[in-house]
């Protein structure tokens, strides 16, 4: 075996162009896959960090129960062994140096013991922490106690001021703990308090359990089905409460529908590997076919067709050696450049890094290819008569036989590039098509960022309001800006609120009511944003708390319920009202708050002054680049109070584009990996092709000799081309109309059987077949008959 690797070494050694394809081939091929499965293996497969991860389940994809319901009816739950609830949270936190919004969790004090999770220092949640008077307490996240405490032991026992309020810093958990993401750096108890009337009706939380002994994700899903059942008739719901709901692993939880899109992107580089090695195995079994003389000489010569195959076969395994050894070296690069630019909506549960594991399916990965652009010319080369090779002569004419096997794989390779490029191209129009909605509001000049002032020291809706006022009058007095305008909620966000409402003198029973939006905003948001007023006015100073309660609808609520020109002075009502009626004042244009993609629903806004809630964004309408404005907005808010965090700064055109960065990315890899099928689609077709002209030169020769015009010969060429690609081509359309089915969650605005994408990439790979024919078509024209027919 090591004097089959010399020799091998030394033929590849000596053929440098062909072993320099083959292996960049191969490289390209496995350093794509093996980035893309680390991405894979880090959001879909890596165990979570917790204690028998598999025990672990969560209700998907509704938020069902309260603060107190699942205080007073915890029993009702039997499936589970432990069982907490949460939500994400953000945090405001002061006293250390400059203040800082943080991402956090609030959860019930079993959140730790029922994740099996110990703290790295001090302790997790004891369990009466969930109380009212005992929940001042926090636990850090690794990151968050070596970036602002600098790692240092002595912080448990500290106190540190989140949202106003002391707490008392209790636990740092271990650096690879994440719950949900990593993106969380700290945990705050979530207390029930009797007396909030909000704690029994808000079901906005989340609901994770260790199931216990016995219990399956089936039977506690319908103990679940019972318990919705149970607070159906005993609470006033919506009558499509829980409807929804179902039990799933964890892992699907924090995943959610993340993971079928980086499957199915796995399953298009996946395609990039297979036709990488067909590739090579095609340039192999052409070499091979050139080398076929010397091959059958040595098995005459006592080599055996077992020995011959011995040749090729450790060939192989060097050129997938050194392809996997590439393969992992441009891997790494691909990693690094995936972080860069994987969007924040994929959850990552843990670092994405080129692991053992990883590089273990690198080694798999070179094996297989081994063995399947190895095995097969092998056994073909190795069954060649020396007796036929003598007979026909090096360059003899090869029969239809001969290159069956060939064509074959063009047919192959050719099949799998058009269900690339169907992706990619039922991506791109998705893509195109998402870039063109307009979002109705003006994205240019326009800046936003989030104030959260603190609930500890701005008590009550006129604190808050006097603050507000006090940051707008800052911002307006900058130059430059010319509109200043608040919103809660802002669009493009991913947070919304959306309550039952009703019409004044159209009685409907509550659960009949329709659903709308809420927001809150300032008098000059409007004009901040560039929504157009369509009808009636806008808020403006009047709106104070002790007027007339007001509203404004946007067009999709108006011409629902009310038709054209019929909702100014019609009066609504929303929960969040409680039995307040508005009047509606003003309609304005559409917006998308949740995303592009979505369908415009019907919204109301209500004066901030009317509902002032905890935080706002704010938008500034400014005359330059509103990014350069942002050192002095930092320094009119702080002139205010420094204990403020200042937070989301962005451009609303930054903004617009970070909502769609998700399928951005994917258009962007599915693209990379189509046009990698593209181009080794187009080298194995000119491969063939120029070995068939080299073999038939006698041939053409001939019959240029007999009078054939050279058009004749240019036509045979490229007709023997062409027949491969549509052979290929029909196949690859039939693949792909089946494969793009699994692609509908990812489209916008085109079906998964879209005929002009199917139509345009039938015509690329064609043009593409004939540009690759071109070359090898036109050196045969040129073939010198004299020459020819001397040719052996």
């Amino acid at each position: 075996m090591l004097h089959d690797f010399q020799l091998a070494f030394r033929t590849l050694r000596r053929q440098l162009g062909f072993t320099a394809i083959a292996v960049a081939t191969l490289a390209l091929g496995i350093g794509a896959n093996t980035a893309v499965f680390s991405v894979v293996h880090a959001v879909l497969l890596r165990p979570l960090p917790f204690d028998e991860p598999h025990e672990l389940v969560a209700i998907w994809p509704e938020a069902l129960v309260s603060k107190q319901e699942f205080a007073e009816r915890r029993g009702w739950f039997r499936a589970y062994d432990d069982l907490f609830i949460w939500t994400r949270w953000g945090f405001t936190l002061t006293g250390h140096s400059e203040a800082e919004e943080l991402d956090g969790v609030r959860a019930s004090a079993a959140l730790f013991r029922t994740l099996g999770v110990e703290a790295a220092l001090g302790r997790t949640f004891a369990s009466d922490e969930d109380q009212p008077g005992q929940d001042k307490v926090v636990v850090l996240s690794d990151g968050l106690w070596r970036r602002r405490f600098g790692a240092d032991s002595s912080v448990i026992g500290q106190t540190i001021t989140i949202g106003g309020t002391a707490h008392s810093i209790i636990g740092v958990m271990p650096s690879g703990f994440a719950f949900p993401t990593r993106d969380r750096e700290l945990y705050v108890p979530l207390s029930f308090d009797p007396s909030d009337q909000n704690d029994y009706t808000a079901h906005y939380l989340g609901l994770v359990g260790r199931l216990g002994s016995g219990w399956t994700i089936p039977s506690a899903d319908a103990e679940l089905r019972t318990v919705i059942d149970r607070i159906r008739a005993t609470e006033r719901v919506p009558e499509d409460y829980g409807q929804t709901a179902s039990l799933v692993p964890l892992r699907g939880r924090i995943v959610g529908d993340v993971g079928d899109a980086l499957l199915l992107l796995w399953g298009g580089v996946g395609l990039v590997l297979v036709l990488s090695c067909v590739n090579v195995a095609n340039l192999m079994l052409v070499r091979g076919t050139v080398q076929q003389r010397d091959l059958a000489l040595r098995a005459a010569l006592g080599g055996g067709r077992v020995r011959v195959a011995r040749t090729v076969v450790s060939e192989s395994l060097v050129l997938a050696a050194l392809g996997g050894l590439g393969g992992g070296v441009l891997a790494v690069w691909l990693v690094e450049t995936f972080m860069e630019l994987i969007p924040p909506g994929i959850a990552m549960l843990g670092a994405v890094r080129v692991d053992p594991l990883v590089f273990g399916f690198v080694a798999l990965a070179a094996g297989s290819s081994a063995v399947l652009f190895g095995l097969v010319p092998s056994i073909r080369l190795s069954a060649v008569e020396l007796e036929t090779v003598l007979r026909e002569g090096s360059g003899g004419s090869l029969g239809r036989g001969r290159l069956r096997l060939q064509h074959a794989l063009v047919v192959g390779e050719v099949a799998l590039a058009v269900t690339l490029l169907v992706g990619a191209g039922l991506m791109l129009r998705s893509f195109w098509l998402l870039q063109r909605v307009d979002p109705g509001f003006q994205a240019e000049h326009a800046l936003e960022l989030r104030l959260a002032p603190p609930a500890a020291k701005y008590q009550g809706p006129v604190a808050r309001w006097n603050y507000y006022d006090r940051v707008v009058d800052q911002l307006k007095a900058i130059n430059g800006v010319e509109a200043v305008g608040g919103i809660v909620a802002p669009p493009l966000g991913d947070r919304n609120f959306a309550h039952r409402f009703e019409i004044d003198e159209r009685p409907v029973p509550e659960e009949d009511r329709p659903s709308v939006n809420w927001r809150a905003v300032t008098p000059d948001y409007f004009r901040a944003m560039g929504i157009p007023l369509l009808s009636g006015r806008a808020f403006d100073a009047r709106d104070r708390n002790d007027a007339a309660k007001v509203a404004l609808v946007n067009e999709t609520l108006a011409r629902q319920y009310f038709g054209d020109g019929e909702a100014l002075g019609q009066r609504v009502r929303t929960g969040f009202d409680g039995q307040s009626w508005v009047t509606i004042v003003g309609v304005v244009g559409d917006v998308h708050q949740s995303s592009l993609a979505e369908v415009t629903q019907p919204e109301l806004y209500r004066p901030f002054a009317q509902w002032p809630w905890f935080d706002l964004t704010f938008v500034l309408r400014t005359t330059g680049d509103p990014v350069s404005l942002a050192t002095e907005v930092r320094r009119a808010i702080w002139a205010i109070d420094r204990d403020v965090p200042i937070s989301d700064m962005t451009s609303l055109e930054q903004k617009v584009s970070q909502s769609i960065a998700q399928p951005r990315f994917y258009t962007a890899l599915l693209g990379s990996f189509a046009l990698m099928g593209l181009v080794l689609g187009a080298v194995g077709l000119f491969g063939v092709l120029s070995f068939s002209v080299s073999r038939r030169t006698r041939e053409i020769g001939l019959r240029m000799a007999l009078g054939a015009a050279r058009s004749e010969v240019l036509r045979m060429i490229l007709r023997r081309g062409l027949g491969l690609t549509l052979l290929g081509v029909g196949l690859g359309l039939l693949s792909a109309y089946w494969i793009a089915g699994l692609m509908s969650g990812l489209l916008f605005g085109v079906s998964t059987h879209d005929p002009t994408t199917f139509a345009g990439v039938a015509l690329v790979l064609t043009v593409t077949s004939i540009v690759a024919s071109l070359i090898p078509a036109r050196r045969a024209t040129r073939i010198d008959p004299t020459e020819a027919l001397r040719y052996e």
